[in-house]
This record gives structure tokens, sequence and C-alpha cells, in this order.
């Protein structure tokens, strides 16, 4: 019996695990999305977003998209079981 057919199997089946996982820029999609809409819908251009603070690939996209740091949650409210957060905001003047 060979073991060919399954290790093609086994290949072909990493390689569309990779493609499934490979980032896209998905997020940096949505996000300009919002940032086009929000004025649309309110009269202020300023965005404030949560972030938590164990997401760092979500934190450092929004960073280079020019996001700061407003404020972070206490370390006590781990107490509550709630997730460490950061409040960040997209324009440093109006925040």
């Amino acid at each position: 019996m060979s073991l060919l057919p399954l290790f093609k199997f086994a290949k072909q089946l990493r390689s569309s695990w990779c493609l499934m996982l490979e980032p896209r820029g998905i997020g940096q999609h949505l996000l300009k999305a919002s940032e086009e809409l929000i004025p649309q819908m309110a009269s202020s251009k300023v965005v404030h977003l949560h972030c938590r603070i164990i997401d760092e690939a979500p934190f450092n996209m929004y960073m280079k998209a020019g996001y700061h740091v407003v404020q972070t949650d206490n370390v006590l409210i781990l107490s509550t079981l709630q997730m460490h957060e950061h409040l960040m905001c997209n324009n440093q003047a109006e925040c």
C-alpha cells in the first residue's frame, strides 16, 4: 500500500489552510470603510474604539492607521472578569 496519495492529500490540505489563515488585510478594509461611513452618520470625524491589550495584531494595525491610546483600563478590571482594554482615538487634537 502506497502512502503517496495520503501525503498528496495532506499537502493540499495544508496549503488550503495556509491560504485561509493568510493575512489578507480584511481588518484594514473594514476600518477604512467604517471611517468613511461614520462622518456620514454623525457630525463628528473622531473615531474612538476599544482594543483588547492581548490582541497585538489589531493594536498594531490601529497604530499604523494613525490611532493612539487615550486611556488604558486599570488592572483591577480583571477582577470583574472583563478584558483589559485600550481606548484609542484617531484624531489626537480632538480627543
